[in-house]
């Protein structure tokens, strides 16, 4: 119902109420306005951001128009000097969205998954003016020409700036408004119809006045995609455009847009000026034109001097060229053609699975892809028909085997006629119809029929008359110079799989199908079916029928049978002559089914007969089970049958009757002689697409992989398969030959490398270090390398001396991730002499040169610095370009981009030498050098180019076609003479330029070294190829235990020694081959050493002392230290005062309290210990001695003292500060420890206060707790460490240590012996269950331990186990695995335990029945400890403490978090949060303290509350740190926004990978990500109206972008390779926007923007004097990393005035004067600055210091004050909008400042 009152047409305008605005949407500037030249009211949407003025239809995005129609009409005019865009969303028949936008701001057209892009180029006749359009949309076409999908309905439309729209309508019919109104006649709509178009209706008509001569004088049309652009008679389009662009002299000519056109009237011929084109060898004056469709024609003088022809038979060429008789006088590539088409090894027998035989029987006639092919079956020699665009769908030989006739795929397709003996292309015809999948030529070779599908779906089927193809021409002609007729044609919707013309009448023919049979007959110009009645059969499908040849001189001429094959597996007998069905027989011997089966039988089963064909004597039969059967005419049962490997696709039966020839599924093509009754194999091939190809150097043989899981090695001396491997449920993506051993190494998808020997087809090795799909791997020249890496970033660098490759490397994220598509295997090359290896990483811009030998980074190539210049010959707005494939030649580096821009480096220094642009239109997918170092050969746009390797001709390169996709890539042979190029088949050239100096001896008797015994050399049986897939056999368990253990840290990728020597402890690395008389095979392994049981878990001899537990302190590193100096005023003189922080010190151990007792609850962040009233969350800060992080406290049990501890500095040693908790002042502060304090805990009875050192000071220190005088202390062997300590409870004096080494466990006992204190310390023997338990982990370690009673101490370890000590024996009672990881913390009452560790879990415990175990054996054995609950955190717990009952606990994490857990409500509730890692960027989101944003290196940007001190919002990107952020100062009320509820603005994100988030608080989503820049970005600011977003990046890249839209409007270049540090935006009294950037090199421009006018212009250009610097220091972002930043603010209360910082010979703040271009005022600093901002009264500027210090200044009188409040460099200072308010940032904590006025 929903397409009948969508008929004719739909008016969308009227339909939806554009104008009254209920059920559509209007937003900026939309008005409605009188337009005189089409005299009609007409709506104006205008403005600077196009997506902020619309019309919207409908008004609700999630709602739908349903509008059905395939065509779609918007009647519009382009605002003069604007852009505009169109966006119409269209849902497919898979419920799939697709975007289809139209604007003049494209240019070009763009497609992808979910989005089309369309430009519109306006042909008005006068510069700066704009006509009206007339937009014709085919949404149908569009869907399945680029999206290959099926159309549904129009689901929006949004009409945006700048333009002025009269209507909108849908229809299914096209309609023409050039067509003239008045046509009323029956005769003229008849011949509309039949066309398929109608006049425009009045409402959709523009006004034609009676003086116009024609409608296109007036205005513009434009269709797309255009139908009537067809393929070009002479050459391809990608040749065309190229010799287009060498006759008119112009490298850099953007390629024509033939999709969508926009029409004028057409004009006659003008004739250019003439003149001397020695391009093309014409020495001739010659005419230029541009047709309709953008093409354009060459046109000479004479036709004899110039013709444009194609592979002529003699050369077997493909190479199209434009010659000449004449003498040439140019320099060009030579020869001319340099490549000469030898062998093709394909067979596409899903696109077209036909099988010709020559009418003299010695050629089989099939398709490859877009060639033709015919082959000898004898000598196997190959001739070719090149010229299709596309793959070949149907082709077809008359009797007499002098014409063919063929057609491709896709749409628009074209039919050829050629010549088939001398291998002419005759005629070019146009079909009617929108594909052809049957084609089929009379004996007579007189009457040409094609089957396809027109416009609507249906089959359309049209006769021809060819008999006037001449066979002897030469020329290919096109339709009219030949006068080939339309006898008739006819749409049906009975589907047409098959059809043949009789060979007995040119005027009949035969179909079959799905579920139909019919005689077809042309009876006075008019074709006519009738249907074979099936009866009960009518439900099966057909898919071939043939013709009976033998029959009686005496017999009626159609007195003849036809048989017809089905997909149940049976053939059809009918007459000819009574058009009805004689019998059905099965096809196979075996028994079937009974008949009425047939119609209900599954389709395509095994049995399924796909083809039929038919001799005088026998009917050859081909089913999907891969037999071939030759029946008896009579049916009496077959009498030969031979087998193939895969199901048979085609039969075809010679004209003698003797041979059959037969072609599978699997790619293969054979010959079955009836008469000796032997099969032969005329043609292997891949099934499917092939990926990656590679030459050996010694023998005559290549390797191919493919997306068929195959890999098979090719005699390249014969062009036949000689070895095929199988690779079951994986794709092998590249593939690499031994330089001289007879074996090949491939990678997968999934991350394997194997490496095969291809003789005895033994898997040598199997390696899986890549988790992700393997994108390069070379055996180095040399043989003695094999580096492989992959899209995960791991390269791998192999030993390939030894036969086993065992590994000698691995490094991480060493190669680009984000690779495109078009990359492929080339992403890693080495140079010939094996010193260089070539590889596209770290990141996507770059390219690193390595030592093969030992992975030493040699050089690195910055391809983003370089394509970034401004003569590098690309726009300078234009997307960020990146190397896709490196390469070597001749002491060069060649790197292609994914702008077909060809880089050429010095492979020494890495200067850049040469730059060729438009190596292809579109893309380039291949790459090679070839040996001499004379010539490179590219591939892309499905074409070949040879190309000049100095590239100083006046024609560099010839083109060549033959593949009808994409080229995978090419391989040379290494004397020169052929190239191999793959991708939808293997295509094998002679090359025929200069050859290699000395010519590589090609021989099958290699002999070589293999580490094998058995000699390796090819014998005759070698030869042969194997009738069985030879498959790997399983893999045999390896002998030894070992685990394969390497090192993949950051650390292994930054120097150059063996990981073995990386590793921590040391291990013994060794290699393990497996024995050759073995039937199985071993893949070896890197095994480390392990210890004998005896030394497992505690290992005294350790190398590094330092402890593998993560309950062990390490203090987080720091390049900053305290300042030496600085200024405090007194409390009352303070200009800002410390209110709150916001963060937890997750680095921290046992750095929370919870006395729940007395509800103390304080933590530590920084070297601040904060203090908070969980009752009324008030928060104080402790603010004592401590310069360093906090790294443990403690409580005295009556809550009345607590402790802190930090560690050493180069200015303090280690503090532990004694605090008054009633007064919260700090009593005392001890100094002993040198290093880190790692434990601290008081006695139950508070009399002592234990500390404890880190490793590096293993020392156990005493105090009394009265006074806080040390009194003893205790050293540990250097090699241990202590971790954690536990005062017995019930006995005074005693206490029990856990660590690592010497200091595992424990007992200590305070002796007082006098005024003399001494430790009585006893150690325990570890049970070796326990040792056993570190199997895992390699070494134990105790971590953590509580006293559960009287009798019971718990201790916890890094395996995860917790063992029960009874501590009557000080033995160990039991032990059980608690936890997979290590425990960091425990905690008991006797009844339950409570435990957490690494792995963030914490788990209630039921320990009842321990006490009991601890009495005898028996009760041990029967002890049940089960686990009550668990709740899992966000990371490793670092401190935890629980009430007596375990009903509730505060839990810490390593991610900055402090947790409530409720064991009794299971629930965990957030109490403090914090960034786990540092802070990058901070800002304000309101005029008030409420809410701001933070950005972090953990990839979260998290919005904050101020007054609450919570998190309110989290946005996280996983692996990407954030780098910066800003908000908008405009808030965009949505429309649907309620009065009572906040809106906040929009918020943007800038992270490392050069992305943009911008991200929609309210709607807590992200509403758009864009990628300005190709490096991280180092700050962003919005202009003050909030519609442009300006960042800037470390390459020095400024780029302006709009946030409505994400399209970046302009990038400023001015910085380049200087990192930007600071930016600034204010605005000017008239409203202009005023802003600035900052760059480390103590630059700042200034710049004045009219965003709505697209001006940006440079104000002044500021360069501030610095300190003499040693050139050869400077090394890129390290130098500037190591040197103050430089920053700058315009003054908010005056921009003319900008307060500036940055390294210089002072440390000074200059204010600078854009007025008088002078510094006005100079303010003196005592520490360099890292951050500043000026508040928005202008009263006060804060100052950001390395040396930790936060710097007020007063902004009229100079003075300042100094804050200590930090613990590392303060990295960012911001006021908040009122003045009232200051964040300061250092690391991971927010100190939120009290500003006095």
């Amino acid at each position: 119902m929903s397409r009948l009152w969508q008929h004719p047409y739909v008016n969308v305008f009227k339909h939806f109420g554009v104008g009254e605005w209920k059920k559509c949407s209007k937003q900026g500037d939309v008005t409605t306005t009188m337009d005189k030249s089409i005299k009609s009211t007409v709506y104006r949407i205008q403005g600077s951001i196009p997506a902020s003025n619309f019309i919207q239809i409908p008004r609700v995005l999630s709602q739908s128009l349903h509008l059905t129609g395939s065509f779609i009409y918007v009647l519009f005019k382009p605002i003069a000097g604007k852009f505009f865009v169109i966006h119409i969303d269209v849902t497919t028949m898979d419920h799939l969205i697709t975007r289809i936008s139209i604007s003049n701001l494209f240019k070009e057209l763009k497609a992808t998954a979910t989005s089309l892009q369309i430009p519109f180029i306006p042909s008005s006749p006068v510069p700066g003016e704009s006509r009206w359009a007339f937009l014709i949309l085919d949404l149908k076409s569009t869907l399945t020409k680029y999206q290959n999908r099926r159309y549904q309905c129009v689901k929006n439309v949004k009409l945006c700036a700048n333009l002025l729209v009269k209507n909108l309508f849908t229809s299914d019919i096209l309609f023409d408004p050039m067509i003239p109104e008045n046509v009323k006649r029956r005769r003229e709509y008849a011949a509309l119809l039949r066309e398929g178009t109608m006049p425009v209706p009045k409402e959709m008509a523009f006004p034609v006045p009676k003086d116009a001569a024609e409608w296109l004088e007036l205005y513009d049309i434009m269709r797309f995609p255009d139908e009537r652009n067809v393929v070009p008679v002479a050459m391809s389009t990608a040749v065309a455009v190229e010799t287009t662009r060498r006759l008119m002299g112009e490298e850099n000519v953007a390629p024509p847009l033939p999709q969508a056109s926009v029409e004028k009237k057409k004009k006659k011929r003008k004739e250019m000026t003439k003149r001397e084109l020695p391009e093309v060898g014409v020495n001739e004056p010659v005419k230029i034109e541009a047709d309709h469709r953008g093409e354009i024609h060459v046109y000479a003088e004479s036709d004899d001097d110039v013709r444009i022809h194609e592979e002529p038979i003699e050369n077997n060429s493909s190479f199209v060229q434009a010659s000449t008789s004449r003498k040439q006088n140019y320099k060009s590539l030579t020869p001319d053609p340099i490549l000469k088409l030898r062998h093709v090894i394909g067979y596409s027998g899903s696109a077209c699975r036909q099988l010709l035989w020559s009418h003299d029987c010695c050629e089989v006639v099939f398709a490859c892809h877009g060639v033709i092919v015919a082959m000898e079956a004898v000598s196997r020699q190959q001739r070719f028909f090149i010229g299709h665009t596309q793959p070949v769908s149907a082709f077809s030989l008359n009797s007499s085997s002098t014409l063919l006739a063929s057609t491709q795929s896709g749409s628009n397709p074209v039919i050829r006629l050629w010549n088939f003996p001398k291998g002419h292309s005759l005629a070019i015809i146009q079909s009617q119809a929108t594909s052809l999948h049957a084609i089929s030529l009379s004996h007579s070779g007189s009457v040409l029929v094609t089957v396809g599908r027109d416009t609507h779906g249906k089959h359309f089927v049209c006769v021809r008359d060819v008999s006037s193809a001449d066979v002897t021409s030469r020329k290919p002609r096109h339709l009219h110079s030949l006068r080939i007729s339309t006898i008739s044609k006819a749409h049906t919707d009975v589907h047409v799989a098959c059809l043949k013309i009789a060979p007995f009448d040119d005027t009949r023919m035969i179909s079959c199908g799905r579920d139909n049979v019919r005689f077809w007959r042309v009876k006075d110009n008019t074709l006519r079916s009738c249907p074979v009645n099936l009866g009960e059969h009518h439900q099966v499908n057909f898919t071939d029928i043939a013709f009976e040849l033998a029959y009686q001189a005496n017999q009626p001429i159609d007195d003849r049978k036809i048989y017809a094959s089905s997909e149940s597996g049976h053939v059809f007998e009918m007459s000819y002559k009574d058009v009805c069905l004689l019998r059905v027989v099965p096809a196979s011997p075996l028994p079937h089914p009974s008949i009425p089966s047939v119609a209900t039988s599954h389709v395509d089963s095994a049995h399924s007969v796909r083809c039929i064909a038919a001799s005088e004597v026998f009917l050859a039969v081909g089913s999907a089970d891969g037999l071939l059967r030759l029946w008896k005419t009579d049916f009496t049962g077959p009498f030969l049958e031979t087998e193939l490997e895969g199901g048979v696709l085609s039969v075809c039966v010679s004209s003698d009757g003797l041979k059959v020839a037969v072609s599978s599924d699997k790619g293969d093509i054979g010959v079955l002689d009836a008469s000796s009754q032997s099969c032969t194999t005329l043609l292997r091939s891949h099934a499917d697409a092939v990926l990656a190809v590679d030459v050996h150097n010694r023998r005559q043989h290549f390797v191919t992989s493919s997306e068929d899981q195959t890999i098979r090695v090719w005699n390249l001396a014969q062009n036949a398969q000689e070895f095929d491997f199988q690779a079951p449920d994986e794709i092998p993506s590249c593939i690499a030959y031994h330089p001289t051993r007879n074996c090949f190494a491939f990678g997968s998808d999934i991350g394997c490398v194997r490496v095969f020997h291809v003789t005895n087809t033994n898997l040598l090795a199997e390696y899986r270090h890549h988790s992700e799909r393997v994108c390069g791997l070379v055996f180095t020249p040399d043989g003695q390398r094999l580096i492989s890496c992959s899209t995960d970033g791991l390269i791998v660098l192999y030993d390939s001396t030894q036969q086993s490759c065992p590994v000698v490397r691995i490094l991480a994220n060493v190669v680009a991730r984000k690779l495109p598509a078009t990359s492929s295997s080339h992403v890693l090359a080495v140079n010939a002499a094996s010193t260089q290896a070539a590889l596209i990483g770290p990141s996507q811009y770059a390219v690193t040169v390595v030592d093969p030998i030992t992975l030493d980074e040699v050089l690195c190539l910055d391809i983003g610095s370089v394509l970034a210049e401004p003569n590098s010959g690309g726009p300078a707005d234009s997307e960020l370009d990146s190397p896709t494939q490196v390469s070597f030649s001749s002491g060069h580096i060649l790197v292609m981009t994914s702008q077909c821009r060809l880089l050429k480096f010095d492979s020494e220094t890495g200067r850049i030498l040469t730059e060729v642009s438009n190596i292809h239109r579109s893309s380039c997918t291949s790459m090679v050098v070839s040996p001499n170092g004379k010539y490179l050969s590219t591939a892309g746009d499905k074409v070949i180019k040879v190309w000049d390797y100095k590239m100083k001709l006046d024609i560099n390169f010839q083109v060549f076609i033959g593949h009808s996709s994409d080229i995978s890539e090419m391989r040379f042979t290494p004397d020169g003479s052929t190239l191999v190029t793959v991708g939808d088949a293997i295509f094998v050239w002679d090359f025929l330029g200069k050859p290699t100096r000395q010519r590589v001896a090609w021989s099958d008797d290699v002999t070589e070294n293999d580490g094998d015994d058995d000699d390796d050399r090819l014998t005759a049986a070698d030869l042969i190829p194997r009738r069985d897939v030879p498959v790997p056999t399983p893999r045999s368990p390896p002998t030894s235990k070992r685990s394969l253990v390497l090192d993949t840290t950051v650390e292994a990728e930054q120097t150059s020694v063996p990981p073995r020597q990386l590793q921590r402890p040391p291990r013994e690395n060794r290699y393990e081959d497996e024995s050759e008389s073995s039937s199985s095979y071993d893949v070896a392994e890197i095994d480390p050493a392990l210890p004998s049981e005896e030394d497992l878990g505690l290992i005294e001899d350790m190398s590094t002392s330092e402890p593998i537990a993560f309950c062990h302190f390490r203090a987080r590193k720091k390049g900053s230290s305290l300042a030496k100096r600085c200024y405090v005023a007194p409390q009352d003189e303070a200009g800002i005062q410390l209110d709150s922080v916001l963060g937890y010190n997750g680095n921290g151990r046992n750095n929370m309290i919870w006395h729940y007792q007395t509800g103390l609850f304080a933590y530590s962040c920084g070297s601040l210990v904060v203090v908070e009233n969980l009752a009324t969350s008030q928060q104080k800060q402790l603010i004592g001695s401590h310069v360093e992080e906090i790294s443990t406290m403690a409580v005295q049990h009556d809550g009345q003292v607590l402790a802190s501890a930090s560690g050493a500095s180069r200015r303090s040693p280690s503090q532990i500060n004694i605090w008054d908790v009633a007064t919260l002042t700090c009593k005392k502060v001890l100094s002993y420890h040198k290093a880190q304090i790692v434990s601290l805990e008081f006695s139950r009875d508070d009399q002592y206060m234990l500390s404890t050192g880190d490793y590096a000071e293993p020392v156990l220190a005493l105090w009394d707790a009265r006074d806080f005088d040390l009194l003893t202390v205790a050293r540990c062997s250097p090699a241990a460490a202590f971790h954690s300590i536990a005062w017995n409870p019930y006995v005074a004096g005693e206490f029990v240590t856990v660590g690592s080494n010497a200091a595992a466990l424990q007992f200590w006992r305070i002796e007082e012996k006098g005024d003399q204190v001494e430790f009585n310390v006893f150690e325990p023997e570890i049970p070796k269950e326990i040792k056993r338990s570190a199997r895992k982990n390699r070494f134990l370690e105790f971590t953590s331990l509580c006293y559960a009673d009287e009798k019971t101490l718990y201790v916890g370890s890094t395996a995860g186990v917790i063992s029960a000590w009874n501590l009557m024996t000080n033995t160990c009672c039991l032990h059980w695995q608690a936890e997979d990881a290590e425990i960091t913390q425990i905690f008991s009452n006797g009844d339950y335990l409570v435990c957490g560790g690494v792995n963030g879990k914490v788990s209630l415990w039921c320990v009842a029945g321990v006490r009991d175990a601890l009495q005898d054996e028996e009760s041990r054995k029967a002890t049940s400890i089960t686990v009550e609950s668990d709740m899992t955190l966000d990371g490793p717990l670092t401190a935890a403490s629980f009430d007596d009952d375990f009903e509730l606990g505060i839990v810490g994490t390593a991610h900055g978090t402090l947790w409530c857990v409720n064991w009794k409500d299971k629930t965990m509730v957030h109490m403090v949060t914090g960034h786990p890692k540092k802070i990058t960027g901070i800002s304000f989101i309101g005029p008030t303290f409420d809410l701001f944003g933070s950005s972090s290196d953990d990839g979260c940007l998290r919005i904050w509350s101020g007054t609450e001190r919570e998190q309110r919002l989290q946005f996280q990107v996983v692996n990407q740190p954030c780098t910066c952020l800003c908000f908008s100062p405009v808030i965009d009320l949505p429309s649907d926004h309620s009065s009572d509820k906040p809106c906040y603005p929009l918020c943007a994100g800038g992270y490392a990978n050069g992305t943009i988030r911008f991200f929609d608080i309210n709607a807590e989503d992200m509403r758009r990500k864009i990628q300005p820049h190709g490096s991280a970005i180092t700050c962003m600011e919005f202009s003050k109206d909030g519609h442009v977003l300006i960042s800037a990046c470390l390459s020095g890249l400024v780029a302006v972008s709009s946030p409505s839209t994400g399209l970046t409007i302009r990038i400023i270049r001015e910085h380049k390779r200087v990192p930007i540090s600071d930016l600034s935006v204010a605005n000017t009294d008239d409203g202009k926007c005023l802003w600035l950037a900052a760059a480390r090199d103590q630059r700042v421009s200034v710049w004045q923007s009219d965003w709505s006018t697209d001006r940006c212009e440079i104000v002044d250009w500021l360069t501030f004097p610095a300190p003499p610097i040693d050139e050869r220091q400077k090394s890129g972002e390290e130098w500037f990393r190591d040197i103050p930043p430089t920053l700058a603010r315009f003054c908010p209360t005056d921009p003319s005035l900008i307060v500036y910082s940055g390294y210089s010979l002072n440390k000074e703040m200059l204010i600078y004067s854009l007025e008088q271009k002078l510094v006005i005022r100079s303010l003196t600093l005592t520490h360099w600055p890292t951050c500043i901002d000026v508040s928005p009264n202008g009263h006060l500027i804060a100052v950001g210091c390395g040396d930790r210090i936060v710097k007020i200044i007063d902004f009229d009188a100079g003075t300042f004050q100094d804050f200590t409040s930090h613990d590392d460099c303060v990295a960012a200072v911001q006021f908040s909008f009122d003045s009232k308010r200051l964040l300061s940032v250092s690391h991971s904590n927010i100190h939120a400042w009290y500003v006095a006025h």
